[in-house]
């Protein structure tokens, strides 16, 4: 922990007790409260001792109740710790008494966990966590998933889906956001008559997340019996479409049980082949 004076040199705190009420163990936060032998206590739990008449640890009488002390309030606010997620890439050095604050609400680096056994529903048999970049170098260097990274600025991108999983990256073209990654993660299973393919993005939990929405195509010249070429034209040609609103997941959850594309077998040349889709991203206010 450090003191919030850039020209200060780290200090240390040897036990974090001394930060936490003495009542409800919770970090210390103005306004704070003492009694006359210096044992301080949060605001909340002075209100519920009020009338007890006497300190909550030493027993000394406090006809007055419990008083301010401005001296803790000023220590406690200017006692900063690291972000427990520093190592997934978190700089922020919120206030002690501010920590879980910061990284329910605000901290955009929880990790993000590796796929590999979700599917599944067994024990994961890849522990990996970290950040999504740490996790991009992961699923392709320790499992060779396939990637596919969409050129920036390019309005869609043509994906070549294998069975399993297949990871996408896109960019966004906001001003606001200078070209951020989005990562997605497409998990393709074969059925007895078809493909289906889910779709999720992959991002640390937090509330303040980008709504995104996908446009997924998929077109392809039916295969007919006999036929030793192919027919592009409006009898023999097929296409869809699906619009949807990307759930979002750090993937300790698993993965979804519903599907967003589902594609006849008939209509892929050849039981191997990959199945191509273009996709287009569309964020959205609401």
């Amino acid at each position: 922990m450090a003191s919030s004076s850039s020209s200060a040199p780290d200090l240390t705190v040897a036990d974090e007790d001394v930060l936490e009420c003495g009542v409800c163990f919770l970090p210390l936060k103005p306004p704070i409260f003492q009694c006359a032998r210096g044992h301080v206590l949060c605001s909340p739990c002075s209100d519920k001792l009020r009338d007890a008449g006497k300190c909550h640890l030493c027993g000394v009488a406090m006809p007055g109740g419990y008083q301010r002390c401005h001296a803790m309030e000023r220590v406690v606010d200017s006692v900063r710790t690291p972000c427990p997620r520093a190592p997934y890439g978190c700089e922020a050095r919120p206030l002690y008494h501010a920590l879980q604050d910061h990284v329910l609400a605000s901290c955009a680096h929880a990790p993000c966990h590796c796929p590999a056994a979700a599917a599944a529903g067994e024990p994961a048999a890849c522990g990996f966590k970290g950040s999504i970049p740490a996790l991009l170098d992961h699923v392709g260097g320790a499992h060779g998933w396939p990637c596919t990274t969409a050129r920036y600025g390019a309005p869609s991108c043509s994906v070549h889906l294998r069975d399993g999983f297949n990871f996408f990256v896109s960019h966004s073209h906001n001003v606001d956001e200078h070209g951020r990654r989005y990562l997605y993660l497409f998990n393709v299973v074969r059925h007895g008559f078809c493909r289906a393919a889910s779709v999720i993005r992959v991002c640390p939990r937090v509330p303040a997340v980008k709504r995104v929405k996908l446009v997924l195509s998929f077109s392809y010249p039916k295969k007919r019996e006999g036929m030793n070429e192919t027919l592009v034209n409006d009898q023999f040609f097929h296409e869809q479409r699906i619009e949807f609103r990307v759930a979002c997941s750090d993937l300790s959850d698993g993965l979804p049980d519903s599907y967003q594309l589902i594609v006849s077998k008939y209509l892929l040349r050849d039981d191997d082949d990959d199945m191509v889709v273009v996709v287009k991203q569309i964020f959205s206010s609401v």
